[in-house]
């Protein structure tokens, strides 16, 4: 009978503990955002991280987030991608920046063939955009290209709102899962750019 009491009194003290510990958990892709915040903006299900990177010399904050990684090894010949929104001071103006910026940064032997750029999205629907700059990062082994490209943030919404979307760069396709849009659209959302405009001025 002596034994009974301190086990039975463990399993309640466990049973205590388990949904405090469940609670304090960080919902995936979400980086140093308060509960209030959490409770007012939308849920968003993906496994990316957003970083937010505050700059106290130029008073700016640069929100990035990676969708691909990037892996060279062998054949497999896949770009990284970073997506990066920058804005004056800690918090975002109530109008979103104008502008979203892709980096996209390749391996050799892959080598892009030009420096354009190709959204494609629902039906027929595309976006095309130039490199603005471009730079070589020789390493030991192989040498990276970094290419930088300045996306319209209400046309990288819009093609968002669809279900599909890739880009070709130089004649290199990159294909979007939905996990990797989703980010995009959590990325958008934090700058009030998502829904787009055309979806929130109609509903």
């Amino acid at each position: 009978m002596s034994m009974r009491w301190p086990l039975s009194l463990l399993a309640c003290l466990a049973l205590a503990v388990a949904p405090a510990a469940l609670s304090a958990q960080t919902a995936p892709g979400v980086v140093g955002v308060s509960n209030s915040d959490l409770e007012t903006r939308p849920r968003f299900r993906h496994n990316q991280k957003l970083i937010a990177a505050y700059d106290s010399v130029a008073d700016s904050t640069h929100l990035a987030v990676v969708t691909h990684k990037g892996e060279y090894f062998l054949w497999r010949q896949r770009p990284r991608l970073t997506w990066t929104i920058s804005y004056v001071g800690q918090t975002p103006a109530s109008q979103p920046p104008g502008e979203i910026l892709l980096i996209f940064r390749t391996q050799n032997p892959q080598v892009p063939l030009d420096s354009r750029l190709v959204l494609e999205f629902a039906v027929g629907e595309r976006l095309e955009v130039t490199s603005v700059s471009a730079y070589s990062d020789p390493g030991p082994m192989t040498s990276s290209l970094f290419m930088r490209f300045p996306l319209p943030t209400c046309e990288l919404a819009e093609a968002l709102a669809s279900e599909e979307m890739r880009l070709w760069v130089g004649g290199i396709r990159v294909d979007f899962k939905p996990d990797q849009m989703e980010a995009l659209r959590d990325l958008l959302s934090r700058l009030g750019a998502w829904p787009p405009a055309s979806v929130a001025g109609g509903a």
